[in-house]
């Protein structure tokens, strides 16, 4: 016998709420599926988007992508979204609840190097090694720093997401990004997946 959660799952993506998609995984291999963009019903009964800095959250079908992986894409249309977040799973495992980011950041990339001033003398600096698209997660609160003689230094922390380069996965805490206006200084760098996104969390002086 047909389950009925599932009879009716397909029904709705293939309803006029689904959207065409093309999800590539960390592996590189891609496929065509449809999605479902999510709402969430607030406590007053009202209707909003569910809550993604600068991004959406869609449902996948499990049968579609049995595991998605964070640092997973998707493209909708001619928007590339990554899978920052690990995805929820509805209580009949049957479909994906998905966090994803657009990657609508052009940011600035610049490595610590020897540069020399207008006199031509040598020390250290940075050198602009290009401009990458990238999804942006502002965490919340800012953190504070006790320098002496009571003055504290006030921190922005941020998440970015990049699709794999040599170029990202190349830096370090030495290195910083510039986007909208601030310069962010490097603090970690993780990979995620096989050469299919990186995560750079870094700090902007707010003072």
């Amino acid at each position: 016998m047909a389950d009925p959660f599932a009879t009716g799952l397909g029904t709705l993506f293939a309803g006029p709420r689904a959207v065409a998609a093309v999800y590539v995984s960390t592996d590189g291999t891609s496929r065509p599926i449809s999605v479902i963009p999510r709402l969430r019903i607030e406590t007053d009964g009202t209707v909003r988007p569910r809550p993604v800095s600068n991004g959406k959250t869609f449902d996948i079908q499990a049968r579609d992508i049995e595991e998605p992986i964070v640092g997973d894409t998707l493209i909708v249309g001619d928007d590339v979204y990554v899978l920052a977040l690990p995805p929820e799973g509805d209580s009949h495992g049957l479909s994906w609840i998905c966090d994803v980011p657009l990657l609508d950041h052009d940011v600035l990339v610049q490595v610590s190097a020897t540069v020399k001033d207008r006199y031509g003398d040598s020390g250290p600096g940075f050198s602009d090694a290009g401009t990458f698209s990238a999804a942006r997660i502002d965490l919340a609160g800012t953190e504070t720093d006790d320098v002496g003689a009571d003055q504290l230094v006030a921190w922005q922390t941020v998440r970015f997401f990049f699709p794999w380069s040599p170029t990202i996965a190349a830096l370090t805490p030495r290195d910083r990004l510039v986007d909208d206006g601030q310069t962010f200084d490097v603090r970690a760098i993780a990979e995620l997946g096989k050469r299919a996104a990186i995560e750079v969390t870094a700090q902007a002086r707010v003072d």
